[in-house]
């Protein structure tokens, strides 16, 4: 049986975090973004890019770890509650952009924000 690697996205008012988990063996990685270098919302960035973004780090972390390139098979993405349609649509464009069905990925609203 082969592990699940799961890509959680948790988006916040002023940044993002990005992790990589791996079911078997408990692996967990917080992802660096190529794009950017740093998890801080940039002036005019989409949910879109980082999402996408992520897809290609989370594809190539576990890689390391399990020999083989693979992408993850289930996305969570969360969110402040107050985001627009148009920003949640944009998130999700990017996973049915890259061809995930729907029942692989989750959107979850959080009513409040990320403790630091």
């Amino acid at each position: 049986m082969t592990a699940l690697i799961v890509l959680t996205v948790d988006f916040d008012e002023a940044d993002y975090s990005v992790m990589a988990t791996l079911t078997d063996g408990g692996w967990v990685q917080r992802l660096a973004l190529t794009r950017g270098g740093t998890n801080a919302w940039k002036l005019g960035q989409h949910p879109s890019e980082v999402i996408d973004d992520a897809l290609s780090q989370c594809t190539i972390a576990p890689g390391r770890l399990l020999g083989v390139l693979t992408p993850p098979e289930h996305i969570i993405i969360t969110h402040p509650q107050y985001w627009a349609a148009g920003w949640i649509d944009d998130a999700l464009g990017a996973v049915t952009g890259a061809a995930y069905p729907p029942g692989a990925v989750s959107v979850h609203a959080r009513p409040t924000p990320r403790s630091r």
